[in-house]
């Protein structure tokens, strides 16, 4: 339990240090907003009692692990030019889903994406707490997609969600996403001039 909590503690550090997300909204239905990487387009989407929220789905937040990069740590998401549409969800990680009778192997490689669900708050609100929801999976099958883990209920309270796909099986360590934390947070604390 104590290694989930540390796990959720340096995903929330991942989303701030590598997102570091300030609104600019150009729509209502379309939102853009800048993040350290560049801008990312989500939807307006409604929950089930009819709050609006703002889906930012299939969020890059590493580069892709395929070729040379497969077996590896995860690198950081390198900056985009133009809007970068996230207006759906990126793909599962490749998995054989041994939780169901007769699992077949579906997703793919590339999967490393993440998806950030905001409602819509009242004037004055200063911020919102973060919840991070990691798929239970034994590391073997899951994903963080709005069927399984759907913003449709969470968005009726003052929370931001943050659904999050991770590398499974042979091609996954439960420490990839911890490696991507520290790097981030060596990486930043040696750039910064606090030091």
């Amino acid at each position: 339990m104590g290694h989930i909590l540390l796990l959720s503690i340096l995903i929330i550090n991942v989303c701030i240090l590598q997102y570091d997300v300030y609104c600019e909204p150009t729509s209502v239905s379309e939102p853009v907003i800048k993040t350290r990487n560049g801008y990312v387009k989500g939807t307006t989407e409604f929950s089930r009692n009819g709050r609006r929220y703002t889906a930012f789905k299939g969020i890059p937040y590493a580069q892709p692990p395929i070729g040379n990069l497969r077996f590896k740590p995860p690198k950081p998401m390198q900056k985009w030019d133009g809007i970068l549409d996230c207006t759906k969800e990126g793909p599962i990680c490749i998995q054989k889903n041994y939780f169901f009778e007769n699992p077949k192997v579906e997703g793919q490689e590339d999967c490393l994406y993440l998806n950030v669900y905001v409602p819509e708050v009242l004037e004055g609100t200063s911020s919102l707490p973060v919840l991070i929801h990691i798929h239970w999976s034994g590391f073997l099958a899951g994903r963080a997609t709005s069927d399984f883990t759907g913003p449709k209920y969470i968005m009726d309270k003052n929370v931001i969600l943050v659904t999050i796909n991770y590398r499974l099986g042979i091609f996954g360590k439960s420490t990839d996403i911890l490696r991507l934390v520290l790097y981030l947070f060596i990486k930043r604390e040696t750039e910064s001039d606090s030091l």
